[in-house]
Order: C-alpha cells, then sequence, then structure tokens
C-alpha cells in the first residue's frame, strides 16, 4: 500500500492517530518519498535517450516519469501537514498530561483542609507530652545530681530514646598454621589458597607464571571472630522539635481605609 493510502486510511478513523503513530508516518512518507525523488532523477536522465524509443516506450516512460513526480509532490506534501499534524498531537497530549496532574492534584489538595485541621489537634497533643517530658527530665537531673548510696543514675528521656554504644566482642579464638609466601607476613587467603600445593614432605608452593613454583613458609596465626564495635546513636532531643502552627494567627482588626489623589486626564 502506498504511504500516501496509509496516511489517508490513518485520518479517516473517529480518533485521530497519536503522536506515536503520526511519527511513524511521518518517517515512512520521508523515506518512500526520497526513494521517489531519486527514481523521478534517474527518469529525468533518460529523456533525451527516449526521444529515441519507439511509441509504447515512450508512452510507459512518461506514464512512470507523471506517476514518480505526482507521487514526489503529493508525498512533499504529506510530510508538511504530518509535521503540522505531529507538533499539534505532541501538544495535545502534553496539554491532556498536564490537565490530568492537575485534577488529580486538585483531589489530593482537598484533603489539605481536614488535615490541616487534624493536626492542629494532633500538635497540641504533641506540646503537651513534650511539655510533660521536659518537666520529668528536669526533676531527674535534680536527682541524679544528689544520689543516695549505693543507687543507680535515673535514665533521663534522652537515655530512654538513644541506643549505647556497643563495644567490640570476642566470639573465639583459635591458633591455627598458615601459610605465608616467602619475605611476606600476611597470610594467603582467599582464592590463593586453592592455589596451594602440598608435597609429600610436607613443604608446599604456588605456581606463579613466568617465575615457576614459588616455595611457602608455615607460620602460627590466632584467628579470632568477633563483632565490630558500634558507636552510639543519639535520638534528637525534644528541645530541638519545633512544631509549626496549624494556621496563622487571623489579623486582629481590619484593613484601613486609605486616601490617595490621582491626577485626571481628559481623554483626547
Amino acid at each position: 500500500m502506498s504511504i500516501l493510502n496509509a496516511i489517508s486510511n490513518a485520518f479517516k478513523g473517529k480518533k485521530a492517530p497519536d503522536s506515536a503513530k503520526i511519527a511513524e508516518l511521518l518517517s515512512q512518507a520521508e523515506n518512500e518519498t526520497a526513494t521517489a525523488r531519486a527514481r523521478l532523477s534517474e527518469l529525468e536522465a533518460q529523456r533525451p535517450e527516449m526521444a529515441l524509443a519507439d511509441e509504447a516506450d515512450r508512452r510507459r516512460f512518461r506514464a512512470e516519469l507523471a506517476e514518480t513526480r505526482e507521487f514526489v509532490e503529493g508525498g512533499e506534501d504529506a510530510i508538511v501537514a504530518l509535521r503540522a499534524k505531529h507538533a499539534a498531537a505532541v501538544e495535545a497530549e502534553a496539554e491532556d498530561a498536564r490537565k490530568s496532574a492537575h485534577k488529580a492534584a486538585k483531589a489530593r489538595a482537598d484533603e489539605l483542609t481536614k488535615l490541616i485541621d487534624e493536626y492542629g489537634r494532633l500538635a497540641q497533643s504533641v506540646h503537651e507530652v513534650v511539655a510533660k517530658i521536659a518537666e520529668i527530665d528536669a526533676i531527674v537531673k535534680v536527682a541524679n545530681t544528689d544520689l543516695p548510696a549505693d543507687t543507680a543514675r535515673i535514665a533521663g528521656s534522652s537515655e530512654l530514646r538513644s541506643v549505647p554504644a556497643v563495644p567490640r566482642e570476642i566470639i573465639s579464638e583459635k591458633v591455627m598454621p598458615l601459610w605465608l609466601r616467602p619475605g611476606s607476613d600476611e597470610p594467603l587467603g582467599g582464592k590463593f589458597l586453592e592455589e596451594v600445593r602440598v608435597e609429600g614432605n610436607g613443604r608446599a608452593y604456588m605456581h606463579r607464571e613466568g617465575v615457576g613454583a614459588v616455595y611457602l613458609r608455615k607460620a602460627f596465626f590466632t584467628r579470632r571472630e568477633f563483632r565490630a564495635a558500634e558507636t552510639a546513636v543519639h535520638a534528637v532531643g525534644f528541645d530541638k522539635i519545633v512544631l509549626p502552627d496549624a494556621r496563622v494567627t487571623k489579623r486582629s482588626k481590619e484593613r484601613p481605609v486609605l486616601v490617595e489623589d490621582v491626577p485626571y486626564r481628559e481623554a483626547a
């Protein structure tokens, strides 16, 4: 099917093609028009020679020449129209996306008034709780400055909410022989151990490319398994928490009435 027919059929439907489909048609139109334009140049170059041909060949030549020229003209017109259609479709789709986003945002924004009122009630409760915590922390601080004999410090809100530091913890220790390269104090590990070959006399070696066999020495190490230490994680103090007001304070009085004199200009 000619691309011109495909374009016509695409725009005959009740629903216009989207930007992706138009871009596809535009690409096909550009390719087929370029091919037809090249063929038209070939035919134009054959015109002098075809003047010497017989009537039947001249008739066929003129028909192909006219058909090709008509297709090139139609293709070029279609390309101009499709580019305009594509730009319009892209903008229309972008506008539809903006409308959808706006509609969704408006629906969520309608929840704000209720949520702000709910926040106001909850924030007031938080303020009351923070005030009680501050009051108790003050009492605990005073008590901890002069503790009775054989009594532990009382934990305040900061200690109760923080994660204490954890010291390094040794899980196990075991003395074991390990292989070392000549001149190295570090034992072999990982994939290098797979390359170690032990001879019948107990000696071990590794084969290194370009070097040959490298004999290893054995030394004893204490293999220790442990859990690493972790630093403390301190919670943010309640005194650092600042909750914004749910609503700003309303104006205490009406706006005053002011006077200004504006020069009067009569119409010309």
